[in-house]
């Protein structure tokens, strides 16, 4: 005796259809970003300095430093989440006025090796500095700018705020504005 096959329901087909069009978007997304965990909003990386050019005057803190765990906590949690891409660059000499300018504050972050930072796009995927300006040139709009090996990476990111690192660094004392 021959048993009949059973057809498949509707709720079937369409749960395949729907697992196998997640499947394509997600490799499609993932070829186009060159990053498979293009999703993943956290950023949680531990620069082995960290450079405050604070107007004019530079303020290391190093791991190990008491304020070094709290500024790092805050700056990680300001690049998680929503971020988005935009072709604001920073030129070669507004990377030197960054860094000698007396009105400006900006965070220099190095990290060794380098390290990524997860987006839906498929520029400033790896970097190992990170300049964010706090105040003066593109601090207004939450620039956050990447280098690689000595060379400025193409375009910045943008973040939803960055008013708690500059909050945190005039609580902890270490940069005030003249």
């Amino acid at each position: 005796m021959i048993k009949e096959r059973p057809s498949p329901s509707i709720l079937q087909v369409l749960f395949i259809a729907a697992l196998s069009f997640v499947a394509i978007a997600f490799t499609v997304i993932t070829i186009n970003t060159g990053d498979i965990l293009w999703f993943w909003p956290v950023f949680d990386e531990m620069p082995e300095r960290i450079t405050i050019h604070c107007y004019g005057n530079d303020i290391v803190v190093n791991p190990g430093d008491p304020a070094y765990a709290l500024v790092n906590s805050v700056i990680n949690e300001s690049l998680s989440g929503t971020k988005r891409w935009d072709s604001l660059s920073m030129s070669e000499v507004t990377y030197g006025d960054y860094q000698t300018s007396s009105t400006m504050m900006v965070l220099e972050l190095g990290y060794n090796p380098p390290v990524p930072l997860h987006s839906f796009y498929k520029f400033f995927k790896s970097f190992d500095v990170l300049v964010i300006p706090l105040d003066g040139r593109h601090a207004s709009v939450n620039s956050v700018f990447g280098r690689l090996r000595g060379r400025t990476l193409a375009g910045s990111m943008h973040v939803e705020t960055t008013a708690t690192v500059l909050a945190t660094l005039k609580e902890q004392a270490l940069c005030q504005k003249p």
